[in-house]
């Protein structure tokens, strides 16, 4: 009874996802969309010459040089991370501000980060990735790639050609590619 009541209350379900390496692995997997090569290779043409930095991209299926951002929980999950991988607390934002200042890469990139993108409306995705120009090298990019269907925008009265338009962006088989200079 005793098992039955913990799994009712949460608990038991709560202590396996937090505390077995195999269920942090899969959350952590998950919280990054599949990225393909087309895209990959996309993104890689329009990359200025200098130093890049990938943010809350899933480090782990990348092998580009680069400096990586990761947040905190992933360090504990059992995933393979390059040498140069940062863990952050995006919560903690001067802390968080300051790495992104220390580093002013050419190009800053998020590639189909579900953490960093949750559904966000156009405006809002457009406006925070002009906020991150403060942090890239003058001359520098904000490149960022996301699932058209994890972009919030209604369907009824917006075509995926008026998405185009009003974000400048690029589409590459189901996904949008945005560049801020």
């Amino acid at each position: 009874m005793k098992i039955v009541d913990s799994y009712i209350n949460g608990e038991l379900m709560n202590n396996f996802l937090l505390n077995d390496p195999v269920s942090k692995k899969t959350r952590c997997q998950l919280m990054s969309y599949d990225i393909n090569n087309t895209l990959l290779s996309a993104v890689q043409e329009q990359l200025i010459d200098g130093p890049t930095v990938f943010m809350f991209s899933g480090s782990w299926r990348l092998n580009l040089v680069a400096t990586y951002i990761e947040l905190r929980m992933f360090k504990e999950c059992g995933l393979k991370f390059h040498k140069s991988t940062l863990f952050v607390e995006p919560n903690e934002s001067k802390l968080f501000n300051l790495v992104l200042s220390k580093l002013a890469p050419i190009n800053l990139v998020i590639l189909h980060s579900d953490y960093w993108v949750q559904h966000q409306s156009v405006e809002n995705l457009m406006y925070n990735l002009d906020q991150l120009l403060q942090y890239v090298s003058p001359g520098g990019q904000v490149l960022c790639t996301v699932p058209v269907n994890h972009i919030h925008f209604n369907r009824l009265t917006m075509s995926c050609d008026d998405l185009l338009a009003q974000t400048h962006g690029t589409l590459i088989n189901d996904s949008l590619m945005l560049v801020r200079k």
